[in-house]
């Protein structure tokens, strides 16, 4: 249904909302301005009730047909007969690199969770507050453990690129480089120079403008909003020209944003992430990729690791 925003009026308010009206005041406020009315069934097609070319809206109904499979864990799936439709369309937007947010157009959330960041990272008072008893936040330490891992891949790499590096704490600095410097190395892969980047800490936060052998992301997706984890995962892909190691984690953080939420803004489950690096590496085809999960169980302690990559399983048919 297509609504003309620029000759209609809103029809209710905020205040209607909060003051606990149903649907029978929003349908009326909706009839009363025109916008109410029946459409033909073509719109909603559900599993292909109408034949495709009469259709107007698709609408995929039974969840274990759905062509996208975001639960392999939980729902046995079976091909769906009209599944190929929705596979050519969405080739069809990578192959034109469509995103529905990008770093030019990001959500407004984006532009507000890095100013967290950056209360964060300075240590001031809000950031205090909001964490009295937790140690120096996204000092990039973490990295660590995963240097093994990363090395496998960084076989033959010359120079990587840290996409939300914090400070950094698990580098040493070059011979030469100032503090500040935004070039690091490690005795893990003593061969590499790492150009550390993020955009909630002052001495990184320029973006390169060059390529790297490999890009790592640790302790960063799960701290964006979920409309943002497709356009930044994208750009993470663009400045590879080897591979990506993307780690994400999927329970609540120890620390709080001034603003009073918890710092990992994007819970989801592990084949949800899969998903998305999946839709990241179709557009950009070629990099080898790997993503790891972690997940805290509810009882006990410790975490528990998913490993994908692009020959695992994929979510996408």
């Amino acid at each position: 249904m297509l609504i003309d925003c620029d000759v209609m009026a809103p029809v209710w308010t905020l205040e209607d909302v909060q003051a606990g009206h149903g649907h029978a005041h929003f349908k009326a406020a909706m009839s009363a301005a025109g916008l109410l009315g029946d459409m033909p069934g073509t719109w909603n097609s559900r599993d292909g009730e109408f034949p495709v070319e009469e259709t107007d809206c698709l609408h995929y109904t039974t969840l274990h047909t759905q062509p996208w499979k975001p639960f392999p864990d939980q729902l046995r799936y079976a091909e769906s007969p009209l599944g190929k439709l929705w596979h050519d369309l969405e080739r069809s937007a990578d192959h034109a690199g469509y995103l529905l947010f990008t770093r030019s157009t990001p959500t407004d959330e984006s532009t507000h969770l890095i100013e967290q960041y950056r209360l964060l990272h300075a240590g001031g008072t809000a950031a205090k507050e909001a964490n009295p008893d937790t140690p120096e936040p996204f000092t990039g330490a973490s990295l660590v453990k995963h240097f093994e891992r990363i090395g496998r891949l960084a076989t033959g790499a010359s120079k990587v690129l840290d996409y939300g590096a914090g400070k950094a704490c698990g580098y040493t600095i070059p011979d030469g480089e100032a503090p500040d410097s935004a070039l690091r190395q490690t005795e893990a892969w003593p061969d590499v120079s790492v150009r550390c980047y993020d955009p909630g800490h002052a001495p990184f936060a320029t973006l390169p403008d060059e390529k790297f052998d490999g890009v790592i992301s640790t302790d960063v997706v799960e701290h964006l909003s979920p409309f943002d984890v497709p356009w930044v995962l994208d750009e993470i892909f663009s400045y590879a020209q080897k591979f990506v190691y993307v780690v994400a984690a999927c329970y609540p953080a120890k620390k709080i944003l001034p603003d009073g939420r918890n710092a990992h803004t994007t819970l989801l489950p592990p084949y949800w992430w899969r998903m998305q690096m999946e839709l990241a590496a179709r557009r950009h085809p070629g990099i080898e990729w790997v993503l790891v999960t972690e997940t805290r169980p509810k009882t006990g302690f410790g975490k528990k690791q998913l490993v994908f990559d692009a020959s695992s399983p994929s979510t996408l048919g």
